[in-house]
């Protein structure tokens, strides 16, 4: 699950469930269990900050 959200951080959870075959709600679940929370929400921190920067 690592490698999908590295791929693309901002991508849905009902994307990434999809591809895995399972619910959102259990998506969530193993998101919060591995705590790939954390590192979802600082890659898209950051690629919303870098958009940021290219629009000025």
């Amino acid at each position: 699950m690592k490698k999908i959200i590295e791929e693309n951080p901002l991508r849905s959870l009902g994307s990434i469930a999809e591809e895995l075959g399972q619910s959102r709600v259990a998506v969530e679940k193993l998101i919060k269990t591995y705590k790939l929370d954390v590192y979802r929400l600082e890659k898209n921190k950051k690629i919303t900050s870098q958009r940021g920067t290219q629009a000025t």
